[in-house]
């Protein structure tokens, strides 16, 4: 332990504010009425067992639900915080800087950022602090100032910085990929949607060997009764004839055999057109968090071509709701696809050189998302990981791309209204598809962490606005002398009325 959560407790002590040390590490979730802030630290930094880091990241989830109304009510009364503390180096992982720390504690920021859309009136920040122990006691009394400081989500404390990840844009430059048909590239997320539409493009472009990995069953042959019917109503009346003579189904029982059905056909349609455009392509169904599934498929590919040399995690569901209603059967199933699949892949791909390891992240986790809170900080995982393994590999391009919503995949009928409703264009599958063997291919070296939506990938040319400087002015204790007479802790400062004097002139 680096018993830097002591430390927060006694910086916040010496600040005249009352603090308690928790363990929630072994799931007792306590209840906290009188709470008005609450502060999230795994106060670990090394590489812990996978069990345990998650197991943190849920009870951090559970602390945060159980208590929510008090620091909401709190937050009304007389203020509120929530503050989750990572270990990355002081700048979430951006500063090109190997950190030590375990990744997956740098979820926490996605419960931070979400936490700040639900939670009214709580003041929730997400910081990181540099990797070291001694570094960060240093930092401990900015950090608590920190927590309850108004301003950005995102805050990073490194020596006398203060690191704030902003977006910027970037020219691609891309060459075709390392692919050809000899390379073999496995894709988790099934042969459907959004992953389906990636791969097809890579069969036309490369035509390498296509390996999908999907919880639908193995593509079969449907029912003589329902071939050459494509008409929903008349297929349903016929899945009524055939599988519930003399009975009385629900309509959501009918429902079921008939996603089923369709579900089956669209995954035979997509592995046509793989196999069309030249790839080979081998469809495996299995639960992307157990490792010995996992294992057997890479184990049984291996044998068949011998190498693997791409892989593509692209595995992930989703189970919308508020933090406050949201129940821990749901957050495991989102968070655990995402993070028990990558550690999957991760552990049975060692034996195998690979070219390219892209993760399909998600903008929640660069902003947070109402109701998505797990799925933020499951893909966090993701971006984190991909930095510090880009980091560790030159061998092997990473990539965490934070799409925006794509049309189909996830994004029902009704989702798809919510976005267009709220001026949020989707992703088309072609252009997304053709956008990932863009970024795969891009040849300048920056971060893994990338994040893509629909506006960018069709951008409207704005001009720049014609504009000539008004004033220029330079402040300091040798420009303006009477700064000496303003100094706080031996610091020059500039006073207000000198402000508003600037901003006077400026105006003039």
């Amino acid at each position: 332990s680096s018993n830097i959560a002591n430390h927060f407790k006694t910086e916040f002590e010496k600040s005249g504010i009352d603090a308690s040390l928790i363990d929630i590490s072994k799931g007792d979730i306590p209840e906290l009425p009188d709470a008005a802030g609450i502060v999230l630290v795994s106060d670990s930094f090394k590489k812990e067992p996978l069990g345990t880091s998650i197991n943190f990241l849920k009870s951090a989830f559970l602390l945060v639900k159980k208590n929510a109304g008090y620091l909401m009510d709190s937050g009304i009364e007389k203020g509120a915080f929530l503050a989750t503390v990572s270990f990355l180096g002081g700048g979430f992982g951006f500063s090109g800087k190997v950190f030590n720390s375990d990744p997956v504690y740098g979820g926490l920021a996605g419960l931070a950022k979400t936490a700040n859309l639900e939670l009214k009136n709580v003041l929730c920040r997400a910081l990181d602090m540099p990797d070291s122990i001694e570094k960060c006691r240093k930092n401990v009394e900015a950090a608590v100032s920190l927590m309850m400081t108004h301003g950005s989500v995102e805050m990073g404390l490194d020596g006398d910085s203060c690191n704030i990840p902003d977006l910027i844009d970037q020219d691609l430059n891309y060459n075709s990929l390392d692919l050809t048909s000899n390379d073999v590239v496995v894709i988790t997320g099934g042969a459907k949607g959004v992953t389906a539409a990636c791969a097809i493009e890579m069969a036309k472009e490369y035509s390498p060997t296509i390996v999908l990995i999907g919880r639908s069953k193995v593509p079969s042959s449907e029912p003589e009764w329902a071939k050459d019917i494509h008409d929903p109503a008349i297929l349903k009346k016929t899945i009524l004839t055939h599988e519930f003579k003399d009975l009385a189904p629900k309509p959501a029982d009918i429902e079921k055999i008939y996603q089923k059905i369709i579900s089956n056909r669209e995954i035979q349609k997509n592995i046509q057109w793989m196999k069309e455009h030249g790839s080979n392509v081998r469809y495996f169904s299995a639960d992307i968090r157990n490792p010995k599934e996992i294992d057997h498929i890479f184990n049984t590919i291996r044998k068949e071509f011998r190498h693997i040399t791409a892989i593509i995690h692209g595995a992930g569901v989703l189970e919308d709701k508020l933090i406050i209603d949201k129940q821990i059967d749901q957050f495991s199933h989102v968070l655990e696809t995402k993070v028990k699949g990558l550690d999957a892949l991760l552990s049975v791909s060692k034996p195998d050189k690979l070219k390219y390891f892209v993760l399909f992240s998600s903008i929640a986790a660069r902003t947070g998302n109402k109701g998505q809170c797990d799925y933020s900080m499951a893909n966090e995982v993701l971006n984190k990981t991909a930095q510090k393994l880009a980091l560790e590999d030159s061998g092997c391009k990473f990539l965490s791309i934070n799409w925006g919503p794509w049309e189909g995949g996830m994004v029902d009928g009704s989702l798809k209204r919510e976005f267009l409703k709220r001026g949020i264009p989707l992703i088309p599958l072609k252009a997304g598809a053709r956008q990932l063997l863009r970024e795969m291919g891009n040849a300048e070296k920056n971060g893994p962490e990338v994040v893509i939506g629909a506006h960018l990938l069709n951008p409207k040319k704005s001009k720049a606005p014609k504009l000539s400087t008004a004033m220029t002015l330079s402040t300091g204790l040798t420009a303006t002398p009477v700064l000496a007479s303003h100094m706080i802790a031996g610091e020059p400062v500039v006073p207000f009325a000198l402000l508003m004097e600037y901003l006077a002139h400026a105006a003039e």
